[in-house]
């Protein structure tokens, strides 16, 4: 048997951050505890106050520490540099700070690339040597593993698929009207949404999403998953759209990296039946078909789970990296 390899996973988020403890032996991982803080994205000092707080409160010691958080980040100098979500994280070394403060080598990736990886070493990938998982939720990005590793690019910023325009309209995302976040997160499918649904009231059909401008404004991705799930026409319609982006974007993906596997979390995984089949005819169409022959698409396999696991799974690659 292995050695037990005591990890520590530090998820960084917009409104609430996660201290995970797990271990990892014989080539499985286990999550062992969780403790989740409230995030204040404009002050970075009380958020570390918080997250430092439940790691020594913990009653383990650990070995690895892998911290993860959405971009723009400079992994190579361990430095958080001013996410959307995190407007007071101004280039934060949060490397340093971890290794300071626990004498542990750390390492710090994009949330994208930690579930590509977690999904490669534990889920879905599981055997293949080339796999992208794509982010589908608050945000919509790509982690990238090529030739049997993961691909983070020269500081970090490698995948981010959803700054890629796809139309001249559409909900803004990512900071651009027209990009593949803005279709394919949660909230661009609420926009998306939002959009049709007003078209329906001012024509005077009706759509069970609402019945006033209003209630149109407070639509969510997951109300138009139960009512296109329902059958009503107006968020079918939506889910078409959507599908119909995703295959541009898997086509974008497959055309230019090849992969054996592209690997989906969050709105899609549990939405896969109003998007499979759609996105996939896309897909074909656009990519070479060389390319689309050989390559599977298929849901998170980690599904809930991959928020524990792809901290953790940081701390796997912290491990790989410095155990060498």
């Amino acid at each position: 048997m292995d050695n037990i390899i005591k990890l520590l996973g530090v998820a960084i988020g917009g409104t609430k951050s996660a201290v995970t403890f797990g271990t990892f032996t014989d080539g499985k991982l286990i999550a062992l505890n969780k403790t989740v803080v409230k995030t204040d994205p404009n002050d970075p000092d009380v958020t570390f106050g918080r997250i430092f707080d439940a790691i020594d409160q913990l009653k383990f010691g650990f070995d690895y520490i892998g911290i993860i958080c959405g971009g723009p980040l400079d992994i190579k100098r361990g430095l958080i540099n001013t996410p959307p979500n995190l407007p007071g994280f101004k280039a934060i070394p949060v490397c340093k700070m971890f290794t300071d403060r626990y004498n542990k080598p750390s390492i710090l990736l994009n949330d994208a690339d930690a579930c590509a990886y977690a999904e490669w070493r534990f889920g879905a990938g599981v055997g293949v040597d080339n796999m992208i998982y794509l982010t589908c939720g608050t945000g919509f990005g790509a982690g990238l593993i090529l030739n049997g590793d993961l691909f983070s690019g020269t500081i970090g910023q490698a995948g981010e698929i959803g700054h890629v325009r796809l139309d001249n309209f559409g909900g803004p995302g990512y900071g651009k009207v027209g990009s593949a976040e803005g279709f394919l997160s949660g909230s661009g499918i609420a926009k998306t949404a939002i959009a049709f649904a007003t078209e329906y009231i001012q024509r005077g059909e009706y759509t069970s999403l609402c019945s006033t401008f209003d209630e149109a404004y407070k639509i969510t991705a997951k109300d138009v998953a139960v009512h296109a799930k329902n059958g009503d026409a107006c968020a079918k319609k939506v889910f078409d759209v959507t599908a119909q982006k995703l295959g541009d974007v898997l086509a974008i993906l497959v055309d230019l990296f090849n992969p054996d596997r592209i690997v989906i979390g969050g709105v899609y995984q549990r939405n896969e039946d109003l998007l499979y089949d759609k996105a996939v005819a896309r897909m074909r169409e656009e990519a070479l078909p060389v390319n689309a022959a050989c390559v599977k698409i298929l849901p998170s396999f980690l599904k809930e789970e991959i928020d524990d696991y792809s901290s953790l799974s940081a701390a796997v690659y912290a491990y790989k990296k410095y155990s060498k």
